[in-house]
């Protein structure tokens, strides 16, 4: 594998981590949702990828 393609998976990769360390399970699920909803014309998929982390985020104000 090229360099060039080895360095942007390692950013996602360590991005991916990141955001299981600091929000779960959920934080990496929740951006996965609006790219599936957008592939599989789903408007479902796409608002429930707006709603989680919408929902990690406010969860400690709220």
């Amino acid at each position: 594998m090229p360099a060039p393609a080895l360095l942007p998976a390692a950013f996602v990769a360590g991005l991916d981590r990141l955001a299981q360390w600091t929000y779960g399970t959920p934080g990496p699920v929740g951006p996965m949702l609006p790219t599936a909803g957008v592939e599989a014309k789903s408007p479902a998929l796409g608002s429930a990828g707006a709603v989680v982390p919408t929902t990690l985020l406010a969860g400690p104000a709220l």
